[in-house]
Parts: structure tokens; sequence; C-alpha cells
């Protein structure tokens, strides 16, 4: 009889398979499962089809939540002033932005939005408009709540804490953070490579968090790289 865990890898390979089938991006796109928590990572064609696979694997059972790191390749390039200017227009059309300046900037497909919205929805729907342009490949979203109190750094370490330990188990003890100036610093170890990525993007949704600085080192005294992300 398959343990628990070979019976969860082979589910997740199953519909690894069913959702790809047919799909001519199929060879670069790869799902994994981490305590509850699943990673879609590779390249697809459209902001449609990325959106599309998150769905169909928020439907696997056990799935706490979908972390979907998947980049958009559009099979025809468009320049970066395509882009920027493809962005603004879709921003314009987005009702949660009517009068809010947001500057926007393009290099190689990737994204960056900056400046203040009224409150969360509206910084949520900023990023969504700019995934929706053809040739954007990564979003990096800096826009500020406009009037939002500064979060209280020891209160956002401890909701953080609680979420990489909800999500990761007993792998998230070895864990420390701190928090400053919008930027999370994670220290400390884990078992292996999935629960550090895991980690750093559990803490990076956070819709208060701006950076996050992955020191974490993989097993017993391996040193692991700086790691920037945004």
């Amino acid at each position: 009889m398959l343990n628990s865990s070979a019976r969860h890898a082979d589910m997740t390979e199953g519909i690894q398979d069913a959702i790809l089938s047919g799909n001519p991006w199929a060879e670069s796109v790869k799902l994994m499962v981490v305590g509850g928590v699943a990673y879609l990572d590779g390249a697809v064609a459209s902001f449609q089809e990325k959106r599309a696979l998150a769905s169909t694997v928020a439907t696997l059972p056990n799935v706490r939540e979908v972390v979907n790191r998947l980049h958009v390749v559009p099979g025809c390039p468009r320049t970066d002033r395509q882009v920027t200017e493809g962005v603004i227009n879709a921003l314009k059309k987005e009702p949660a932005l009517s009068f809010q300046r947001v500057a926007v900037s393009a290099s190689d497909g990737v994204v960056e939005i900056q400046g203040q919205v009224p409150g969360i929805a509206a910084r949520i729907a900023a990023e969504a408009a700019a995934w929706s342009v053809p040739g954007v490949r990564h979003v990096i979203n800096r826009l500020e709540v406009a009037g939002q109190a500064p979060p209280d750094p020891d209160e956002l370490v401890l909701l953080l804490k609680h979420r990489l330990e909800s999500c990761l188990g007993a792998a998230a003890s070895g864990v420390e953070l701190r928090f400053q100036d919008g930027a999370v610093y994670i220290t400390g170890s884990v078992p292996g490579l999935e629960q550090r990525q895991a980690a750093e993007d559990l803490i990076h949704w956070d819709p208060l968090v701006r950076e996050v600085i992955n020191q974490l080192a993989v097993g017993k005294g391996e040193l692991s790289e700086l790691s920037p992300s945004a």
C-alpha cells in the first residue's frame, strides 16, 4: 500500500498531466504541492491561461492556497513602450482606479507600478489590470495604500509566523522573521529548497510586505545566498 506522501505525489502528477494535456506549453509548466500550498512554475502564452491553470489547481484535494509563479511569454514579443502604454490604458479602464495617479515602467516584459491607491482592493485591481496586457511577463506591485497606518512590526511578524507554521508545519520551527521599512528579513534554516522558496512566497503575497530578503539556510550548516524579491 502506498503511504500518504506517495499517494499525494501520484495524485499531483495525475492532476498535472490532466490540466496540461494538449497544452503546447506543457513542458515548461511544473506543479508542486508543499504543506497544502500548490506552486505553479513555468511559462504560458497569456494571462488568461495563467489564471485558468491556477483555478484548476485550486480544485486539488487538500490544497488550501495556490501560489501562481507562472510567467507570461507571448508568442509575439512587444516592445517596452508598447507594454507600458498597454498597462496605462488598462489602468485607466479600471473603475477602482478612477483619478488615481499610478506610474508605470516596463523592462523586458517586467512591469513595475508605483503610486498611491485608496485601498487594498484598488491595489489588487491595478495588478490584475497590468497582468491582463499582452506582453507582460511579470508585475512588481509597489503601490501604497493612501492613509493606511504603518503596520505594527510585532503583530505583522506574529501573523506571518503563524502563516508559515500553518502551511509548513514543523519545517517552520527554525525560521525567524524581522520586519523593517516594508521589508521582511527571513533567517534561520529549513530542511529543503522547496520549503525555502515556499516561506518566501507565503510572506511575499501579504499586501503589507513590499520586499522579502530570504537569508534562509537549507539543512544544517549550509549557507544560502542573499535573495531579495519584490
